[in-house]
């Protein structure tokens, strides 16, 4: 059976969650009860009166003894009288929906009490489900004009955002200082998180509403037929109408695509324009906000990185789970995913240079590196997403691959040990220091000679441009090294030869007599 007017009851029902937030958050039951049973039992007879449903004569004095009891919920002031009014407000209105127009409450049977609430609670969400499907079919004539038909692509694209920036807000209130006070200027955290779940309640609260009254009106012929009561089998077979409904929508639409990648867009833009004076001038940001250089590239390297990640696995899931029919439609959406993906390669350039900031400080170590090397060939991959977009969208596969298989040739190459011990040891001879192991300011000598066999060549080159405590530290280092190495490598089998391992004994055993003074 199809539920006439579909996008005003659910309409009316959003009002009255509204009205249920306005009436009861934060607020002591009172006149309150009076007024939301008022406006209940209007909602309730104008869905009646749209269905062309009349209640039942034997069962009109539910409304009125519902009225009575929301009175007396605020004619007395006993907390458990209060209570006792309540709970029977909520057996009426379980009643009511459950019999008002279809069986006389003289033939209640005692099961009915134990049935009828839980049949009342399932088939009003049951019914808010039908309402939001039928209220897309003729929504235009509902609401009018020619835009009309786009408005459940909105509404959809609006809730798929919010998970969206659940997610990037939080990361980016934590990547930069900056941005962080600019959010909270505007918004207060704690009006903020009470409005989300106010605002998802009365939603919440305004669908199942809808969905109660649809049920009062309509009963249970649209449930499932394994469901249904006797008595409304035969009352129609919406069920596989709505079933092809929802088989047919599961893709998303154009306009559903669209809004969540713009509204990113909108956010990274923002992000971006206020940081103008700071993205890449790091040391004003520091200067101006007392902001360590740990905290400031450490907080917000990481977090870069991971919206830009996250941003790439947005794309490809809407992508691949969007109907795109005709060329406007998929240049729209090309046009908004490159803009992302630029504004992202943006945030990752200033997670770039975070990260260079916080090694110029604090010398260079395997962990920073490799985030480094990460985040070029991440770059890489987003332009090569971009160009896909719109050359050759079945090439993104072989881009990934190419990356990620770039970036270990990249590391390979690169030979991190060797790397870190050559930058360090130029800071050294610049700084006097060879590296600082964090912000405390504790200079970690022993770090670079613990690297693995990789680093012996670039530290035995290095050793004689060392002076003082640091040679002594680094030679003795790389005497213990060759101790170990002399009683090891001998004996390993020939299947466990290591070039690198081999190369550096070697180099050892020929500046042994050196490295021991």
């Amino acid at each position: 059976m199809t539920i006439r007017h579909p996008f005003r009851i659910l309409a009316l029902g959003l009002f009255l969650g509204w009205a249920f937030d306005w009436l009861f958050w934060d607020k002591t039951p009172g006149v309150s009860l009076l007024i939301y049973a008022i406006l209940l039992l209007a909602v309730l007879f104008q869905t009646l009166r749209w269905q062309k449903i009349a209640a039942l004569r034997t069962n009109w004095w539910l409304p009125p003894l519902l009225l009575i009891f929301a009175t007396l919920g605020f004619m007395r002031a006993n907390s458990f009288l209060i209570f006792l009014n309540i709970l029977a407000m909520l057996t009426i209105l379980i009643l009511i929906s459950n019999h008002l127009a279809r069986r006389s409450l003289l033939a209640l049977h005692p099961l009915d009490f134990v049935h009828d609430p839980m049949q009342s609670f399932l088939l009003s969400i049951w019914h808010s489900q039908r309402l939001i499907r039928q209220a897309n079919q003729p929504l235009k004539k509902e609401v009018g004009g020619k835009y009309a038909r786009f408005l459940p692509g909105v509404i959809k694209g609006l809730l798929i955002s919010i998970p969206i920036f659940l997610i990037l807000v939080p990361l980016l209130v934590s990547a930069d200082l900056i941005f962080a006070q600019w959010i909270r200027h505007i918004f207060s955290w704690d009006i903020v998180i009470e409005w989300s779940i106010r605002g998802v309640l009365m939603i919440l609260m305004g669908v199942f509403v809808a969905g109660g009254a649809a049920y009062t009106a309509l009963g249970s012929a649209s449930f499932p037929s394994v469901l249904r009561k006797p008595e409304d089998a035969g009352r129609g077979d919406a069920g596989a109408n709505d079933t092809a409904d929802s088989s047919s929508s599961m893709r998303l639409g154009v306009i559903e695509t669209l809004i969540p990648i713009n509204l990113v867009n909108l956010l990274f833009l923002i992000f971006v324009v206020i940081q103008i004076p700071y993205l890449f001038g790091g040391e004003l940001n520091i200067g101006e906000h007392s902001f360590t250089y740990a905290e400031y590239a450490r907080r917000g390297f990481a977090e870069l990185v991971f919206v830009a990640m996250f941003i790439f696995g947005l794309l490809l899931s809407l992508r691949s789970v969007s109907h795109l029919p005709g060329s406007r439609a998929r240049r729209a959406f090309n046009v908004s995913a490159t803009l992302l993906l630029l504004l992202t390669l943006i945030l990752l350039a200033s997670a770039f240079k975070r990260l260079a900031l916080y090694e110029s400080v604090y010398g260079f170590t395997t962990m920073r590196i490799y985030p480094h090397v990460f985040m070029i060939w991440l770059g890489l991959l987003l332009l090569w997403f971009a160009a896909t977009l719109w050359l050759a969208p079945e090439r993104l596969a072989i881009g990934i691959l190419i990356a990620a298989f770039g970036f270990i040739l990249t590391l390979n190459l690169l030979n991190p040990d060797a790397f870190i011990v050559r930058k360090n040891i130029e800071r050294f001879q610049k700084q006097g220091q060879l590296s600082v192991y964090d912000e405390s300011g504790r200079v970690d000598v022993d770090y670079v000679s613990h690297l693995s066999a990789d680093s012996v060549p670039a530290l035995v080159a290095a050793l004689p441009h060392l002076q003082g405590s640091l040679h002594d530290v680094v030679a003795e280092s790389l005497s213990a090294r060759y101790r170990l190495m002399s009683h090891t490598e001998p004996g390993r089998p020939w299947q466990s030869w290591n070039f690198s391992r081999w190369r550096a004994y070697k180099l050892l055993q020929a500046a042994h007599f050196e490295v021991e003074k």
